[in-house]
């Protein structure tokens, strides 16, 4: 084999067999980059990728052929059939256009290597009907064993070709490729050289009309610049349509393809540029976000295409009614959004929202129907209500907020003082959702006492958070957006558990009182979930109170009656909290199985001035007390409540005048007097340090 190589090595011109190389290697990379693209595109572009990639395979596979037959020295004379030699021109362009075209026609069949064995046996095709064209003076001889090799390896090579682009496992499977291809063409040639010979023969005739090397190295040349210049030409037509295809797609990121409208960030980007080149820093940039309010209702009876047609109607008429230095923009949702500059005072905004509101609330017809459609606005200016304008966007939604909700127009400015709150309880809401997993919440005991004896008898539980960077937030801040966005379901089956677990360590068995949320009761579980903390603690039933407000049973009469049965199969106490301040509490005491009355601090705290309040609370403890019911009365601050509910005969008691809520380190001597006895005995510590 290494004869045969120096053989053919000695049998041609050095420099153009390296110039014929070298144009191998170049079309190589030129065709396997255009085959490429055959993979991502689809329809008339993949169709031209693969004519494209064909084009340069086959002028590659050519050029390379004849140019190294040029490099050739047979040693007699020589020459190339025109005819011929142009028809394998044609061929193997041809042949690899098809090989390329079964091999992209599929993702992952085994037509990829077919297309690339088609394209290696047509690179063997090539060089033979080239090698049929070649003339010499004297006899040829082929070694059949060479030749089949040749053809085996351009095949062979072809194939990997394919699926080096078709299955890439690492980024640089490409080259591989254009290797592989390189090859396949390298390969075919010289080895097909080594099975060819010739023994001179004088009397063989080489006519003048065949073509010349000089012409022939000039035309394979001329094929390969063209080619070149035809992949390099190709590669920035395809740039520029990336170029102009990133343009396209940006346009489409900043522009609504329902309405046509800017997207209003865009929109809000270009009047603020236009605001500040114009000059007069004295005029108010507006922003307003539009609700369209009743499209839902349409949506919903009509289908979305019509709610979609009618925001098209609307953007319309906005888009005409509006000057130069006002832009109408698509807003999230199915909200519009209009932007004005050059407001000087409130007689021109108020023009402004009138033109608007008139556009809006004209009656719409579509598809038969007649749809009317009223306007809620939120705006915002600059400078005004932000220092910046690209916060107009998130005031102007919160003053939407109210807009709904507003008794007078709908057409809602932004407040400070009012929509900050909002947002600051919006914040809220989102940091409650972790407070549980930050462990930021905290249980606090506030005592409950006997009001004859002032003994303790048990705690109410009451939440708090200690937020990361307010420091402590008042429930009455987060308790009612826990309810609003139902995380006092999660919040609230925290508390019960904790306090369980809490107790159930106490060596005294006081009671402990649970404030139940009305979701907790209408979730449905509520039993269940109680008896498994129970079980899982080890808490007595009997020491576990639950607390249930009027509102909550009045929420949903049947169902709670339901459930709070249901808890009292338990074996826990029931209180009704904050009697007295609802609507129907005697009727619930007489339906539902409560074993305690919680008389509201209002009718409490300072009851011996107060002669209303005094007799509503003498009144709640002679009910209590016909009903078999135990009361204990809120809100005690002296000894004249203690006094007064002494005399009318209230059983249990809680307030400062017992004692503030307080966390557990502050109640922890009062439920386990005898571990702090002991550890803050001398004699205790001394024995303990005896026995280490």
């Amino acid at each position: 084999m290494i004869a045969t190589f120096l053989h053919i090595i000695h049998g041609h011109s050095l420099d153009i067999a390296v110039l014929a190389l070298a144009l191998c290697a170049i079309g190589s990379v030129i065709t396997v980059r255009l085959f490429e693209r055959t993979r991502v595109t689809a329809g008339v572009k993949k169709a031209h990728w693969i004519f494209v990639a064909g084009l340069a395979g086959g002028c590659t596979i050519w050029s390379t052929h004849f140019l190294a037959m040029v490099s050739f020295q047979p040693g007699v004379s020589c020459g190339y059939q025109p005819n011929l030699t142009i028809a394998s021109f044609f061929t193997i362009i041809f042949v690899c256009i098809v090989g390329f075209l079964v091999s992209a026609i599929t993702k992952s069949s085994g037509f990829i290597e077919i297309g690339g064995l088609i394209v290696g046996g047509g690179i063997s095709l090539m060089h033979y009907m080239g090698m049929s064209a070649y003339i010499v003076a004297g006899e040829t001889h082929w070694d059949s064993t060479l030749v089949i090799a040749s053809i085996l390896l351009g095949m062979f090579f072809g194939a990997i070709t394919a699926n080096r682009i078709a299955r890439p496992v690492t980024r640089f499977c490409r080259y591989g490729s254009a290797l592989s291809f390189f090859l396949a063409i390298l390969l075919t040639h010289f080895v097909g050289m080594a099975a060819f010979s010739i023994t001179a023969d004088p009397n063989v005739y080489v006519p003048p009309s065949l073509l010349p090397d000089k012409l022939l190295v000039f035309g394979t040349i001329g094929v390969m610049v063209l080619m070149v210049g035809s992949g390099f030409s190709l590669n920035i037509l395809d740039n520029k349509s990336k170029i102009e295809t990133a343009e396209h797609i940006r346009h489409l990121s900043q522009t609504d393809p329902l309405t046509g409208l800017p997207l209003s960030q865009r929109a809000l980007q270009k009047m603020e540029s236009s605001y500040f080149d114009k000059g007069n820093m004295t005029a108010k940039l507006a922003f307003a976000v539009l609700e369209l309010e009743g499209l839902r209702q349409i949506r919903e009876v009509h289908g979305q295409h019509v709610n979609d047609r009618v925001i098209c109607i609307v953007a319309e008429r906005l888009l005409k009614v509006c000057t130069e230095n006002e832009v109408i923009a698509r807003g999230r949702g199915d909200t519009l959004v209009a932007i004005s500059m050059q407001l000087f005072s409130n007689s021109s905004i108020n023009s402004f929202f009138q033109k608007l509101e008139l556009a809006v609330e004209a009656p719409i017809e579509e598809n038969g129907q007649i749809f009317n459609l009223h306007l809620n606005a939120g705006v915002s200016h600059f400078p005004e209500n932000a220092e910046e304008v690209g916060l107009l966007p998130g005031q102007a939604e919160l003053a939407l907020s109210r807009a709904a909700h507003n008794k007078g127009s709908n057409i809602v400015m932004y407040d400070r003082n009012i929509d900050e709150g909002t947002r600051t309880l919006s914040a809220l809401a989102m940091d409650l959702r972790h407070a549980i997993e930050r462990d930021e919440l905290e249980l606090y005991y506030q005592p409950q006492n006997d009001v004859m004896t002032g003994n303790l008898i048990g705690f109410e539980v009451l939440l708090r958070w200690n937020h990361a960077e307010r420091g402590l937030v008042s429930p009455d801040n987060f308790i009612p957006i826990a309810e609003e966005t139902g995380l006092i379901v999660p919040i609230g089956e925290w508390v019960l558990r904790t306090a369980c677990e809490c107790a159930s360590k106490w060596s005294k068995p006081y009671k402990i009182a649970v404030n139940v949320a009305p979701a907790q009761l209408t979730s449905g579980d509520l039993p269940a979930k109680v008896r498994q903390i129970l079980k899982e603690t080890g808490l007595p039933h009997h020491r576990l109170e639950l607390e249930i407000t009027e509102t909550s049973i009045i929420e949903d009469h049947l169902h709670t009656l339901h459930v709070v049965q249901e808890l009292k199969q338990i074996g826990i106490s029931l209180a009704m909290d904050d009697f007295g301040t609802g609507y129907s509490s005697l009727s619930m005491l007489q339906t539902f199985p409560f074993d305690k009355i919680k008389i509201d601090r209002s009718f409490i705290s300072g009851v011996s001035g107060n002669p209303h309040s005094a007799a509503i609370a003498r009144a709640t403890i002679v009910l209590a007390n016909g009903l078999q019911i135990k009361s204990l009365a809120e809100g005690v601050e002296d000894q004249e409540d203690l006094n007064f509910l002494r005399e009318i005969g209230c059983l249990e008691a809680q307030g400062y005048f017992f004692g503030k809520p307080m966390p557990f380190y502050g109640i922890e001597q009062m439920v386990n007097p005898e571990e702090n006895a002991a550890t803050s005995n001398p004699r205790y510590t001394l024995a303990l340090a005896s026995n280490v």
